[in-house]
C-alpha cells in the first residue's frame, strides 16, 4: 500500500542522503581517531547514530529546533572527539594491513547492496509503500510528529501516542528518518523507506564484512563470501522490514556487527585504547538503535570476554600460575556480573515477561528445520546456505578457533527453541528480552549463521585455489629430480588464482541458491506489502478518502477515530491529530470514556468534558476492523457509533469513511 506516487527512481537520492548521513560523519570521525578507512567507513554508521541521539536529546533539554544547525552542530561535536582521540593516540596508528583492505569492503558491500536492493525494489514496488502490520503507524507517525515538533529526543519520543505528549522511546530510527527527511523533503514514507534500504543494503553488510575479518580474515575470498552470506537468509534483513514492523529492531542489529568487532578488537587487540573509546562512543547508538541489539551484544560480548579470558590463562598456566589464576577469575566473575545484572532486569521487566501468549509454536520437527536451515516460521528453508552452516560450525569445532561464533550460535538457537518448543515461565526467564517473540531471535540467528557460511565459502575457496595449483604445478619438483631429500614443498595459490577460486565458489553458492534467495526475499516481503485491500490496514482507496476527508478538518483539530479500523492513517494523509493515534494509545480516563461513551456526548455532559479537555471537535467512522477481539472492539464501541448518535453533524463521506462534526459539546 502506498502514499503518493514517487518512485524508487526518484527516491534514490533520499537513499543516497541516507547513506551519505550514516556513513561519513561517524566514519571520518573514525578516521580522525586513527582507525583505518577499512575499520571506519564499518564503524562509521554507530558513531553518527550516537551523535544524532545525543544531538537530539541535548537539543530537547536545551529547547532548541532540531534542524539542520542542531544537526552540524552535533557532528561537528563527533569529528572534534575524533580528532582528540587521534591526537591522543597518535603514537599508536592500526597497524598497516597489506594491499588495500577498503577496496575488498567496498565491493562486498556493493555486492550485497544490489541483492538486496533487488529484493526490496521487486517485493515493493516502490517506496511509498509500507507494511500492512499493527505498528507500522506507530513508526511512520512518530516521524510525522518528531517532524511537527522539531523535537527527536528519545526522552521525548514516546510523545506521539502517550497522554502527557512525552515521554522515552528508543527511538535512533525514527531520528535517524526524521533527519533524513528534514534535509530532503522527502514524505515520513519515503524517508522511512529509504533509511530501511540503506540500513540493510548496505551498513548491515560493512559492519559483517569487519566482523568477519576477524573470523575468516580479509581479502577478496573472505569478502566475497561474507557479502554473500550476509544477504542470503530471509530471516534478516527482509522478513524485519515487514513483520510487527520491527524497524528499529533491524536498525539495532544491522549495527550490533561493528560493534562486535570493536570488542573483539579489545579482547585480541592490537591497539585495544582506540578500540574501546570508539566501542564507547557507539554504545549510546546501539542502545537507543533497539534494547535487543544491546541485550545481544552483552550476552554474545561477554562469551567473547569470556572466552579470551579463559584463552588467556591457559597461555599464562605454567609461565605465570598466579596471572592465570587471577585470569580465570576474572571470567567467573564476569559470568556471575552478567548472570546477577540478567536477575535484576527479569525482575523488574514482569510486562515483557508476560508478552505474547504462552506456548509452542511448532512440533519438534519443524522446530528442527527452522533452526538448522535458518527458516524461523514462515520463512521459506535455506536449505544449500543452512547446510553451510552446519559445515562451518564443524569446521571451527575442529580447529578450535573462533568458539565464540559456535557458542554464540548454539545460545541463540537455543533460545529461539525455547520460544517456539517450550515457552514456559521458566524459558521466558531467559527469552523476555525479545518479548518471547521468534521472529526477534529467528533475525538474531541470522548474525552467526551468517559468518558460519562465511567460514565455509572461505574453506571451499582455499580449498579449491590449492587443488588448482597443485594440478598445474610440476609433478617432478627440481629437489627431487636432483636427488634431494629435503621435503617437497607444497604447491600455494598466488593471489590471481586464490581471487578466481574465491569468485567460482562464490559464483556457484549465488547458482545453488537460486540468485542468493531473491525469490524468496521477495516472497517474504510481500507477506506484508501486498496485502488484499480488504485485509490491510489501509489501502490506496483508504489512503485517499483520508486524504479528502482530513482536508475538511481545520488544522490544529483533533479527530477520534478507532485505530483498529485504519483511520490514524488520518495523521500521515493530512497532518490531523489524532485521539487515539495507534491502537497502543488507549488509556484510562478521557481516552478511556470517549472511547467507550463518545456517542453520548449529547445526553452525557461527562463526555463533552472530556472531548473538551482533548479538543476533540471531529470523529471519523467506517474502514475494516483489523481486530476479532470483543474487548478491543467495546472499547471504541462510543466513536463507531456516532452516525447513529445525536449531537453530531455529517460533514462528508469518502470511500468507507464518514466524517461528522461534534456539536453537542459547542460552547458560545
Amino acid at each position: 500500500m502506498a502514499l503518493g506516487t514517487t518512485t524508487w527512481l526518484q527516491a534514490a537520492p533520499v537513499v543516497l542522503v541516507a547513506l551519505v548521513l550514516l556513513v561519513t560523519p561517524g566514519g571520518v570521525a573514525a578516521r580522525l581517531a586513527g582507525a583505518r578507512w577499512s575499520t571506519a567507513l564499518a564503524i562509521g554508521p554507530l558513531l553518527s547514530t550516537s551523535a544524532i541521539v545525543l544531538g537530539g536529546v541535548v537539543a530537547g533539554v536545551l529547547g532548541t529546533s532540531w534542524g539542520a544547525p542542531a544537526l552540524a552542530a552535533a557532528l561537528v561535536a563527533l569529528l572534534v572527539v575524533g580528532g582528540v582521540v587521534g591526537l591522543v593516540l597518535r603514537s599508536r596508528p592500526e597497524p598497516v594491513e597489506e594491499g588495500r583492505p577498503v577496496v575488498p569492503l567496498l565491493v562486498g558491500t556493493l555486492l550485497s547492496a544490489v541483492v538486496v536492493t533487488v529484493s526490496v525494489v521487486w517485493a515493493t514496488g516502490r517506496p511509498t509503500a509500507f507494511p500492512q502490520s499493527p505498528d507500522t503507524i506507530y513508526h511512520l507517525g512518530t516521524v510525522r510528529w518528531m517532524l511537527d515538533e522539531q523535537d527527536v529526543s528519545t526522552l521525548h519520543a514516546g510523545g506521539f501516542a502517550s497522554v502527557s505528549g512525552t515521554g522515552f522511546y528508543p527511538a535512533a530510527f525514527h531520528a535517524v528518518v526524521t533527519t533524513v527527511a528534514q534535509l530532503t523533503g522527502a514524505s515520513p514514507v519515503v524517508a522511512t523507506s529509504a533509511v530501511v534500504l540503506a540500513v540493510s543494503a548496505v551498513v548491515w553488510p560493512l559492519g559483517l564484512l569487519l566482523l568477519a575479518r576477524k573470523v575468516v580474515g580479509g581479502g577478496w575470498g573472505p569478502s566475497l563470501a561474507t557479502a554473500l552470506a550476509a544477504v542470503a537468509f530471509s530471516g534478516f534483513p527482509y522478513w524485519l522490514m515487514g513483520y510487527g514492523v520491527l524497524w528499529p529492531n533491524l536498525f539495532g542489529q544491522a549495527l550490533l556487527p561493528a560493534a562486535l568487532a570493536l570488542l573483539l578488537a579489545v579482547v585480541d587487540g592490537p591497539r585495544r585504547a582506540r578500540s574501546l573509546v570508539l566501542g564507547l562512543l557507539s554504545l549510546p547508538g546501539l542502545a537507543v538503535a533497539h534494547p535487543n541489539a544491546l541485550i545481544a551484544f552483552v550476552l554474545i560480548g561477554t562469551v567473547v570476554v569470556v572466552l579470551g579470558l579463559l584463552s588467556q590463562a591457559w597461555r599464562l598456566r605454567r609461565s605465570r600460575r598466579w596471572a592465570a589464576v587471577g585470569t580465570a577469575t576474572a571470567a567467573l566473575l564476569t559470568l556471575l556480573a552478567l548472570g546477577a545484572v540478567w536477575a535484576v532486569m527479569t525482575t523488574v521487566s514482569v510486562g515483557m515477561r508476560e508478552s505474547n501468549p504462552e506456548g509452542p509454536e511448532m512440533t519438534v520437527a519443524e522446530g528442527v528445520v527452522d533452526v538448522l536451515f535458518q527458516a524461523p516460521r514462515a520463512v521459506p528453508p535455506a536449505w544449500v546456505a543452512g547446510s553451510l552452516v552446519l559445515v562451518g560450525l564443524l569446521v571451527l569445532l575442529a580447529r578450535r578457533r573462533h568458539l565464540w561464533v559456535v557458542l554464540a550460535h548454539l545460545m541463540v538457537t537455543s533460545l529461539y527453541v525455547a520460544v517456539v518448543l517450550v515457552d514456559s515461565p521458566a524459558t521466558r526467564l531467559l527469552t523476555w528480552p525479545w518479548y518471547n517473540n521468534s521472529p526477534r531471535l529467528g533475525a538474531l540467528m541470522v548474525l552467526t549463521a551468517a559468518l558460519l557460511t562465511a567460514v565455509t565459502l572461505t574453506e571451499l575457496g582455499a580449498l579449491l585455489a590449492r587443488l588448482v595449483a597443485r594440478r598445474s604445478s610440476d609433478p617432478t619438483p627440481l629437489s627431487a629430480a636432483a636427488g634431494g631429500t629435503g621435503p617437497v614443498p607444497t604447491p600455494t595459490a598466488g593471489p590471481a588464482r586464490s581471487f578466481a577460486a574465491a569468485a567460482a565458489v562464490a559464483v556457484t553458492f549465488a547458482v545453488a541458491t537460486a540468485g542468493l534467495g531473491v525469490g524468496a526475499h521477495r516472497q517474504v516481503i510481500e507477506e506484508y506489502f501486498a496485502v488484499p485491500a480488504e485485509d490491510g490496514w489501509a489501502s490506496e482507496a483508504d489512503l485517499q478518502a483520508l486524504r479528502t476527508l482530513g482536508a475538511r478538518v481545520p488544522a490544529g483539530e483533533v479527530v477520534a477515530a478507532n485505530p483498529w479500523k485504519g483511520g490514524s492513517y488520518l495523521y500521515l494523509t493530512s497532518d490531523r491529530r489524532m485521539l487515539f493515534p495507534t491502537e497502543k494509545a488507549w488509556a484510562v480516563g478521557d481516552r478511556e470514556l470517549l472511547g467507550a461513551d463518545l456517542d453520548r456526548a449529547a445526553e452525557d455532559p461527562a463526555v463533552c468534558e472530556a472531548a473538551r479537555r482533548q479538543d476533540v471537535g471531529w470523529v471519523l467512522t467506517g474502514g475494516s476492523s483489523m481486530t476479532d477481539s470483543t474487548a478491543q472492539e467495546r472499547r471504541y464501541a462510543g466513536v463507531d457509533g456516532v452516525g447513529d448518535a445525536a449531537g453530531f453533524s455529517l460533514v462528508d463521506r469518502a470511500g468507507d469513511y464518514a466524517l461528522y462534526r461534534l456539536d453537542a459539546c459547542t460552547t458560545g
